[in-house]
């Protein structure tokens, strides 16, 4: 119809408005029988209710005028039934011209709706044929009638979103807020004008929302004409801020917060394998595309930098299909201010026309369910874009997450990127809305921005991240964030220990490291925070919650049981690497049993009793001892020569010395029952045994005796590492292996395996040079082994020669050392010329070194060549040291 028959049509229509309301001004100017609330009109409390819109009906009836006119129609009966019979002439009287007044209100409102939709039909020609407007989005009418349009639900909001896309997009802010500023300038007065028409002459459709949203707009597109940081920019954006938050109460319609075809889409993506983030960022994407007044106020917002405003938006929207709505003063008075006390209507216009069709629906099972009594002759809106509320309450989220992420992963690439991306999910975090804080959090984590995620201090994190993840890792690093290293501990500690599930015992170590590191972290630090763990009780569960925080001396008492706990896991691990590097020894281990290794920590006593030793790792036995501090020498010593002979017995033997030495060795360990033969009286049944002199033991005995000598020496349980039977047993087997090699002391004088073997342990030299010693003077005393008191001497001897020797190649490579309070300045002249200096200091070293060739010279029975050789190295040792250190 063009704009002469629209007239032609609606004159008539609008003199018929004028004379009901003029003769019938008491049905007109308020709902008849209207139930008056407190502080209101009696026509603005039950102007929905003469709509019959649905929502209070079980059929889902749209229709908001034609079929109230039938339910008033049924009323009285109604009443008469459910009440006393009416036999008062007055009272039926009054009844009847209740029933005719509410049928003539009803009739305005069909009078009124349909001339302002014909003044409003005409205006959006006019706007389809001006240039500087945007285009009219007529394919969101098709197939719809004018009846349909003035009487259903669907109709209505199928206009309503027509005018919110004609007010929000245009060409000058495709792409969500791009400004050009020659469009603007040209749009502008024409698009005031359209608004402002609209608003006084269509405000049954075009409602105050409508209205802050297209000033929203226009302030945000004249914001971005100035440069960022201007006083007009900063002043304008906060204004758009204001608008848009004050729209965004008005945001009702599901259909045109979400985009077009949005439940379309989502019921044929459901089997979509996307991730949370990409969901997000398709939803969107299409609310924009779609011309969602939300999706595009944002994108705004984002442009200029408003992120607070951004939020609120989101979330005020969002209160409209079921969130918690953020409040901010008294929100009637700021719309008030932002357009007029009379809220942009026309003077004249009634007090129950304000806001009339534009309140939110009671949602039964869908939104904009379509009428299941149309009336006859007309088919029901089927609006194609039937969302629930559900939908878009996940828009408002969708459009929210979408910004927050893109803002955070450009956090690094521009200057401004950092600051408002914590400003974004600060104002985020301080929503009151548990459902969109679980939200949030999600998000946050699954798209990768944990560090955002555990910045945010908030007893709601950390009962999601406890009771919803129990992710006690996440929980550790977020107590750890905000300095409750000792909480983070506690935390770890109860994963670590926990008896409840199964754990791995890899995590097991990992937690109890954590644990020590926290508590480590805690010592060094003093904490004043006053939040001492709100859900401490609830997340540690461990009898008596512990809700302050504990003294420094508590804190070191459970980082000592952390570290001694960690200890044994450690064993453990080690314990269960060894069974299962051995399937005999997966074999002799029952299942439950070896299940309990994987996934529990066990008692330390049950892995000596019921693994270690049974299944004969003596390694593991030595290392228990010393974790336990266990100084039990009977079984030390034990443990000792059954590792010696380990690698060595059973065998055979050419020499029966070494048969005798073997003997010896082997008594008292757990090998005690192990063969060892004479090579020549051997029969065939010990042919395959090794033979001792091959010397292939040796290498593997030595790696085991440097591995265990660095887990055990030093460690402050050194009577697990005796020295003095090690030193014995070994040179001993040397001397037994290689008697000739054994018994040359003259030549290159080369110092013997076992010497460079505790060196490389890490034994120092003045203990080294002590055991040898030891052995000097046992030989000494009521023994006439001349060969083998020199023996004992040469290595001695070599001990010092080695020594001596370290300590001048570091002195050559550094120069003159100072050497102050017995300590000089790293660790390889500490390992050497330090003890060197100490020694000389005392005066103990060259006063032994003295002692050493007064012993020499007095042997009368040993080589004399070998005894010259031995002074002779002394002496050069002695002068060595003299001219380094004296």
């Amino acid at each position: 119809l063009d704009d002469e028959t629209l007239e032609a049509i609606r004159q008539p229509l609008a003199t018929l408005q004028a004379m009901l309301k003029d003769v019938f001004a008491p049905a007109v100017d308020s709902v008849p029988g209207g139930k008056k609330k407190q502080g209101q009109d009696s026509a603005d409390g039950d102007a929905m209710e003469v709509d019959g819109n649905g929502s209070s009906h079980g059929n889902g009836d749209q229709h908001l005028i034609t079929r109230a006119m039938q339910y008033q129609a049924r009323a009285l009966p109604r009443k008469q039934t459910a009440g006393r019979p009416v036999t008062d002439e007055k009272d039926l009287e009054a009844k009847a011209r209740m029933t005719e007044e509410r049928n003539l209100h009803s009739l305005y409102r069909l009078v009124s709706r349909t001339s302002q939709l014909l003044t409003l039909m005409s205006q959006l020609h006019r706007a389809q044929a001006n240039p500087s407007l945007p285009e009219v989005e007529w394919g969101l009418l098709h197939g719809l009638t004018y009846c349909q349009l003035v009487t259903e639900r669907g109709g209505q909001d199928r206009v309503e979103t027509l005018l919110t896309n004609l007010v929000s997009a245009g060409e000058e802010t495709l792409g969500g807020g791009h400004f050009d500023a020659t469009l603007a300038s040209n749009s502008a007065v024409e698009a005031d004008n359209m608004s402002a028409f609209l608003s006084k002459s269509c405000y049954l459709y075009f409602s105050a929302g409508s209205r802050l949203t297209y000033q929203g707009f226009r302030a945000a597109n004249s914001a971005l004409s100035y440069n960022p940081g201007t006083p007009q920019r900063v002043a304008l954006s906060n204004r758009a801020s204001a608008y848009f938050r004050a729209a965004a109460r008005h945001w009702y319609n599901p259909s045109s917060v979400t985009g077009r075809l949005l439940r379309i889409d989502v019921d044929t993506g459901r089997g979509s394998t996307a991730t949370a983030d990409k969901k997000y960022e398709m939803v969107a994407k299409r609310a924009l595309d779609h011309g969602s007044p939300l999706a595009r106020a944002v994108a705004f917002l984002m442009d200029l930098h408003c992120v607070g405003a951004a939020v609120d938006v989101c979330m005020i929207c969002a209160s409209n299909f079921g969130g918690v709505r953020p409040r901010y003063g008294d929100e009637a008075a700021n719309e008030i201010e932002l357009i007029g006390d009379n809220d942009g209507y026309a003077d004249g216009v009634l007090p129950w026309e304000r806001g009339l069709y534009h309140r939110p629906l009671n949602e039964p099972s869908t939104a904009t369910s379509t009428s299941q009594s149309a009336t006859p002759g007309n088919n029901p809106v089927v609006s194609g874009i039937e969302v629930t509320n559900a939908d878009a309450l996940h828009t408002c989220y969708s459009v929210l997450f979408y910004h927050l992420t893109e803002l955070l992963n450009a956090a690094h690439q521009f200057v401004d990127a950092p600051a408002l991306a914590e400003e974004m999910v600060s104002v985020c975090s301080s929503s009151s809305d548990v459902r969109f804080l679980r939200n949030l959090y999600e998000h946050l984590l699954t798209s990768g921005h944990v560090e955002f995620l555990l910045r945010i201090e908030s007893p709601t994190l950390e009962n999601w991240i406890a009771h919803e993840k129990k992710d006690t890792f996440l929980l550790a690093q977020y107590y750890t964030l905000h300095n409750l290293d000792w909480l983070s501990g506690q935390v770890m500690w109860k994963r670590a220990t926990t008896v409840e599930e199964k754990v791995p015992l890899s995590e097991r170590i990992d937690c109890l490291t954590r644990a020590s590191n926290a508590y480590q972290s805690a010592q060094s630090k003093v904490t004043t925070s006053s939040t001492a763990g709100s859900l401490i009780g609830g997340i540690l569960q461990t009898g008596t919650p512990q809700v302050r925080r504990p003294s420094v001396e508590e804190i070191s008492r459970l980082k000592t049981q952390a570290d001694e706990q960690l200890d044994i896991a450690s064993l453990q691990s080690r314990l269960l690497d060894s069974i299962l590097a051995s399937d005999s020894l997966v074999n002799d281990v029952d299942a439950s049993k070896l299940d309990a290794l994987k996934t529990s920590l066990v008692p330390v006593s049950d892995m000596y009793n019921e693994y270690a030793g049974p299944l004969a790792l003596y390694d593991i036995c030595l290392l228990i001892l010393r974790t336990c501090h266990e100084n039990d020498t009977d079984n030390i010593v034990k443990l000792w020569k059954s590792i010696l002979c380990d690698y060595i017995i059973p065998c055979r033997v050419r020499d029966p010395s070494a048969q005798t030495f073997l003997a010896e060795l082997k008594r008292g360990s757990m090998l005690e029952e192990e063969d060892i033969v004479l090579d020549g009286s051997a029969g065939p049944a010990y042919a395959s045994l090794p033979l001792f002199e091959d010397g292939g033991w040796i290498p593997k005995l030595k790696d085991r005796v440097l591995q265990l000598g660095k887990d055990l020496y030093g460690q402050g349980a050194d009577y697990t590492f005796p020295l003095d039977l090690i030193v014995r047993t070994l040179e001993g087997l040397r001397r037994v292996h290689t008697p000739s090699e054994a018994s040359s002391l003259t030549g290159s004088m080369q110092a013997s395996w076992p010497i460079h073997l505790l060196i490389d342990i890490g034994v120092p030299y003045p203990v080294i040079l002590e055991v040898y010693d030891s052995l000097i003077h046992r030989e000494s005393n009521g023994s006439d082994d001349t060969d083998a008191w020199l023996r004992n001497m040469a290595n001695a001897v070599s001990v010092l020669r080695i020594w001596v020797s370290r300590t001048n190649r570091t002195l050559a490579g550094a120069g003159q050392v100072q050497f102050g309070n017995g300590g000089i300045g790293n660790k390889e002249q500490e390992d050497a010329s330090a003890q060197l200096f100490r020694a000389v200091s005392s005066g103990g070293l060259l006063h032994q070194v003295d002692s050493y060739k007064a012993s020499l010279e007095a042997c009368v029975s040993g080589n004399a060549d070998d005894i010259a050789s031995l002074i002779s190295s002394l002496v050069d040792c002695e002068n060595s040291i003299r001219q380094s250190f004296l």
